[in-house]
């Protein structure tokens, strides 16, 4: 069918589930991509309900759902929960996993794309 992405996911849907397709061409969606409505009323609530009771309270109410999430991201690549990290951008993901691993001097990283050189070597894949 015409629009599918994947089983029961259609680019129309999605686009009419994301308020800034309207009115922006937004391509800058490596930092952050347009929130779907259903993202960015969930985050709003939160918000709302950390101005309520404070945000730890309100995350330790949220902690069912938060425990969802980490499942569902298990499951969506075949990882066992505790493989799963949540960061709040890709450069902390990378510094995570990077500096959390125990390298020895002439170890090498392998990437499939080419990285910025920081103080570390990284070896490119073509």
């Amino acid at each position: 069918m015409a629009g599918d992405v994947g089983a029961g996911f259609l680019i129309a849907e999605v686009r009419a589930d994301t308020p800034g397709v309207d009115h922006v061409l937004h391509l800058n969606n490596a930092g952050s991509s347009l929130p779907a409505r259903p993202v960015l009323d969930t985050v709003i609530a939160h918000l709302n309900r950390e101005a309520e009771i404070g945000g730890y309270e309100a995350a330790q109410e949220a902690e069912a759902e938060i425990d969802a999430v980490y499942a569902s991201a298990a499951d969506l690549v075949g990882a066992d929960l505790h493989q799963i990290a949540m960061t709040d951008s890709a450069t902390q993901a990378w510094n995570t996993a990077v500096h959390g691993y125990p390298f020895r001097a002439g170890d090498r990283v392998l990437t499939a794309r080419r990285i910025r050189e920081q103080r570390d070597r990284v070896d490119a894949a073509p």
